[in-house]
């Protein structure tokens, strides 16, 4: 028999040790957030529904400062219901700029 499962809940999802992102660390740290946080989002069946909300509250420092002001412009509601991708592409447009990440290709 197979067991339905179960919608992840915010606790589920923190006990599988998700990454904070302070903004901080460049293209590198926001990888490995990117890659943690979905790998966090696959372990903890975190619905796609809930993935920004989830994810964004790892955010800490500068990006959540960001991150609030970005809820506050659209509100809450409008900033939780965005696709995880778009989460992504705001985030790597905010800390992570197309200089960084060209310098980054040359350099490897």
């Amino acid at each position: 028999t197979v067991r339905p499962t179960r919608e992840c809940t915010y606790k589920d999802y923190l006990n599988c040790g998700p990454l904070k992102f302070n903004g901080t660390k460049g293209f590198i740290g926001l990888t490995r957030w990117f890659e943690r946080t979905e790998s966090v989002f696959s372990i903890s069946n975190c619905t796609s529904e809930t993935q920004v909300k989830f994810a964004s509250c790892t955010l800490i420092g500068s990006a959540l400062s960001w991150w609030n002001s970005h809820m506050r412009a659209v509100s809450q509601e409008v900033a939780y219901a965005m696709p995880w991708r778009t989460l992504k592409q705001m985030i790597t447009a905010k800390y992570c700029p197309r200089g960084e990440i060209k310098k980054l290709e040359v350099e490897l």
